[in-house]
Parts: C-alpha cells; sequence; structure tokens
C-alpha cells in the first residue's frame, strides 16, 4: 500500500468538495449506524452531520472531527490523479 501525504493546509478544502461531491452523487454510501450497530459508524455520522463552516472565517470548525478529517485524508487517491499507481483508475467504494 502506496501512503499518499495530505497536507491541510493545502488540501482540506478540495477535498471537503470532493467528498461532498461524491456523497450527493452517492459514490460514497455510509452505512445506517442503526443497522449495523457499529459504534464508530454512529460516531462518523454524526460527526458529519454537526460538520459546519465558522461564518466570520469560512473555514471548517475544528470541533469533534476526527471522523470527517479520516475520510477527507480517505479521499486524497480519488482527487490526486497523480496519487493513482501507472495504469489504475478510481472505482466506487461503499463505505
Amino acid at each position: 500500500m502506496r501512503v499518499i501525504p495530505v497536507i491541510f493546509s493545502e488540501d482540506k478544502d478540495p477535498l471537503i468538495s470532493r467528498v461532498r461531491w461524491h456523497l450527493e452523487h452517492g459514490l460514497i454510501r455510509i452505512p445506517d449506524p442503526e443497522k449495523t450497530g457499529d459504534p464508530d459508524v454512529f460516531t462518523l455520522v454524526q460527526q458529519m452531520k454537526a460538520y459546519h463552516y465558522n461564518e466570520k472565517t469560512g473555514k471548517p470548525v475544528k470541533v469533534n472531527d476526527h471522523c470527517c478529517d479520516s475520510v477527507i485524508c480517505a479521499m486524497k487517491p480519488f482527487h490526486d490523479p497523480e496519487a493513482y499507481p501507472r495504469g489504475h483508475k478510481p472505482t466506487t467504494r461503499s463505505f
């Protein structure tokens, strides 16, 4: 497995947009935490629902967002074509 660095000061805003786009187009599916009974999925869903921006700065509010940041980092290979191994194309993933 290749590790791809994520430089939050440069990558976070475009990666947030990419995650949002994938969610809106059904390319990322997050299971219903009630059905899975998985506390990690419950935490992710709660954090994603609470994710918001500071009205004054326009930046994401940094409170209880570790799961969201993990999803953002996981999207790096799907956002950066240079991160793909040669000849590999992204596929739809289900979380």
